[in-house]
């Protein structure tokens, strides 16, 4: 629900008053001040998890995940985003769980990741993806691809880091905010031009719900679920932001994307094991 509501809102802002380094300050540098007694307890490289993981822990959900999506919103618009980045990173998960880890699936959770990327697809609109590869939204739609490939990176890392929920934003949270910190002090940032009111919401927004909240209740997922299963439910990100701009705003319903958050929705089911019959 928050990641549907953010990727709309930040759209906007990024088209409107704020920059995509302005957004990873926020993102990082308030969850950085906020748990910064866990981060100084762990250490910035906590004992015992191994560097291999620890990389791909950080740059997953930090600064290389927030660098390439908030740029990518700044060439594609919201609806593209939400396909193909919470739509894809299930998908991106089931194929590092695959090769690298060598994970087996059954036939029904093949079948449920299938229709997720049918639904996904169909809620990007393909005559609206060709439509735009000659304006430069093909530029967001391979950052927004990249994006949901770090995120699968740090789901399957999480896993394996043996850090708690809180530790895991902490440490990555402080790491990417120095990293954004020292961006900023080279390309500068228009946060200090930003009106008071757009300022807090957007620290309540990106630095508390997005930064905090939703990566905390997504680490526990992947804690009780494992990584496939926890990010197959990111696939409801384009439907609940469908779903939203239809009840909140009055956007349409194209029969497209009916079908589209039909499959995402059973997708969903079968891939996260909520129907846990094996289909033969």
């Amino acid at each position: 629900m928050i990641w549907g509501g953010w990727i709309v809102s930040t759209r906007s802002s990024l088209t409107t008053y704020l920059a995509p380094l302005d957004v990873g300050l926020l993102r990082f540098g308030v969850p950085a001040l906020v748990l910064a007694p866990i981060w100084i307890r762990t250490g910035l490289i906590p004992k015992g998890v191994p560097i291999r993981v620890l990389i791909p822990l950080i740059a997953g959900s930090g600064v290389f995940f927030s660098l390439s999506i908030s740029n990518g919103m700044v060439f594609a618009p919201a609806a593209h985003t939400g396909a193909l980045v919470p739509g894809t990173i299930p998908l991106w998960a089931a194929l590092i769980g695959l090769a690298v880890f060598s994970e087996k699936f059954s036939r029904s959770r093949i079948i449920g990741f299938f229709m997720m990327a049918l639904g996904a697809m169909l809620l990007g609109g393909a005559s609206a993806f060709m439509d735009t590869l000659n304006d430069g939204a093909w530029r967001g739609h391979l950052l927004f691809l990249f994006s949901a490939f770090m995120w699968a990176c740090y789901a399957h890392a999480f896993k394996r880091s043996g850090l708690s929920a809180l530790e895991a934003i902490a440490v990555s949270s402080v790491w990417s905010a120095v990293v954004h910190g020292v961006l900023a002090y080279f390309f500068g940032s228009s946060l200090v031009d930003i009106e008071t009111d757009l300022l807090l919401w957007q620290i309540l927004l990106q630095g508390i719900l997005s930064g905090i909240v939703a990566v905390f209740a997504f680490s526990l997922a992947i804690s009780y679920l494992g990584p496939t299963r926890a990010t197959a439910f990111q696939s409801l990100v384009p439907a609940i932001a469908a779903f939203g701009g239809w009840i909140a705003i009055g956007e349409p319903l194209i029969s497209a994307e009916i079908v589209a958050i039909i499959c995402v929705t059973i997708g969903v089911a079968l891939a996260s094991g909520l129907i846990k019959r094996e289909m033969k």
